[in-house]
Parts: structure tokens; sequence; C-alpha cells
């Protein structure tokens, strides 16, 4: 019997693609992972937000010489 599960939900030009999903979503009972389980994720973020920082400075929306108190949200106050 499977111990944990997951899902994967993939969107391609503002279209689902993939969504997947399996395994248990609570050990303790062996409730099943459904569509709609609801999870946390910790730290995901920080790749993510490589990746898009990357594509920025890709795409020359953001130059990796700025510093980040020139973008910061006090900047965009003034």
């Amino acid at each position: 019997m499977p111990v944990c599960g997951g899902a994967l939900c993939v969107y391609q030009q503002c279209k689902q693609v993939v969504d997947l999903w399996g395994g248990v979503a609570d050990a303790r009972d062996g409730t099943a992972w459904a569509a709609d389980t609801l999870t946390l994720m910790f730290s995901c973020n920080k790749g993510l937000m490589l990746v898009l920082i990357a594509r920025l400075g890709q795409d020359g929306c953001l130059s990796f010489d700025t510093k980040v108190a020139e973008v910061g949200r006090n900047s965009l106050l003034r």
C-alpha cells in the first residue's frame, strides 16, 4: 500500500495540458489523493523565482547588475 501521494498540474499558454494525481493523501487513515486535495509547499518558490529572474534577464526586462534596493518596495512607492 502506498504511503505517500502527490499531484502535478501543468499549464502551457494558459491551457491546462497535464493534470495528474495519485497515491495516499493521509497515511494515517489511507485517504486517497483527489483532484482537490490541499497540500503545503515548502521551499518550492526559490527555484521558481530563479527561473523567473533568469527569464526576465534573458528577455531584457531585468538587469543582473541592478541592485535589489533599486527595485525594492520602497523604490516602487516613489
